[in-house]
């Protein structure tokens, strides 16, 4: 009898870690379809913002390709909301994640999933030898962003510009107008800063435009941000980049209101591979497709943050 309950033991614990061993085989399991980086200049990845398991993938992809040789990873996300997400990213700074999460609550990309993710890639970061670089290409889709970012990365650092008023409109179109009114008070500012500004003001002057009158202007939004990929593709000559950004940005063969999706526009300039997180039965608009469970959905983030970063 004590033979057999020693049988039996033995048995539940063979089975106990064969369970386990093929659990976390599936969870590191190799992609099968993804493009090779020697091929292309640039991988994009399309995903739906509301599908929690996409940031499993895209983390796991970042990784792959890091390996392969990418530094460069671009979102869609603005030219100021990037410059937090990298100072971030090379700080550690958790003011700053809680800062640009409060900032963008209520929006597809604000959940307890890109929160975490975010978290994730700082670890991840911090542990590399060579750094990883963020960049943006969408409008600025913010108001706080757009004017904490002149703040914090430009004018604090200039006796004279430190106590200018930026933070007193959250209106687009009032704050380009006054900008605009009032150039000649950054005159004292340095080459690069003075770019900094007018890049970060170009942004936010994009969003104007594609929110004017209260309509939004996909068609243009979507120029736009051709327009800033191609600008990141400028600077960055000959250097592969990882992107991530909603389905149809990514879609090779796609158009938004008769207006060329950003990888449709850019296909003729740059060998770009299209894949796709969650999408089926597409090949012809996304080569490359990476099956997820969609009926996972994001938690949304709820922000507790009362603080007053990055005004200290």
């Amino acid at each position: 009898m004590k033979i057999k309950k020693n049988y039996l033991f033995l048995f539940l614990v063979i089975l106990l870690f064969s369970g386990c061993t093929s659990s976390a085989k599936n969870k590191n399991k190799a992609f099968i379809n993804i493009p090779d980086i020697n091929n292309y200049d640039a991988i994009f990845i399309g995903e739906n913002h509301t599908h929690s398991e996409n940031f499993h993938v895209q983390i796991r992809l970042m990784k792959h390709y890091y390996a392969q040789g990418v530094r460069d990873f671009a979102f869609e996300a603005g030219y100021a909301d990037t410059l937090f997400f990298q100072h971030y990213i090379d700080t550690g700074d958790e003011e700053c994640l809680e800062f640009l999460f409060r900032a963008n609550m209520g929006t597809f990309g604000c959940s307890r999933e890109a929160f975490d993710f975010y978290r994730e890639l700082y670890k991840w970061n911090s542990g590399l030898g060579e750094k990883i670089k963020f960049h943006g290409f969408d409008v600025e889709q913010k108001p706080v962003t757009g004017i904490a970012a002149i703040w914090f990365f430009v004018l604090r650092n200039y006796e004279q510009y430190k106590n200018i008023p930026l933070a007193t409109s959250q209106d687009r179109l009032n704050f380009i107008q006054n900008y605009n009114y009032n150039t000649h008070r950054y005159s004292e500012l340095d080459a690069k800063d003075k770019y900094l500004l007018e890049r970060i003001m170009m942004g936010i002057g994009q969003a104007v435009q594609v929110y004017l009158n209260n309509y939004y202007n996909e068609a243009l939004r979507a120029q736009y941000m051709t327009d800033n990929f191609s600008e990141i593709l400028s600077e960055n000559k000959d250097r592969k980049i990882f992107a991530i950004m909603g389905s149809w940005h990514a879609a090779s063969t796609g158009f938004v209101r008769n207006t060329p999706s950003m990888a449709n526009a850019l296909k003729d300039e740059i060998r770009i591979a299209s894949v796709s997180i969650g999408q089926t039965g597409y090949k012809e608009i996304w080569p490359y497709i990476i099956p997820i469970n969609t009926k996972r959905k994001v938690t949304p983030f709820t922000s507790a943050y009362k603080g007053n970063w990055p005004y200290y």
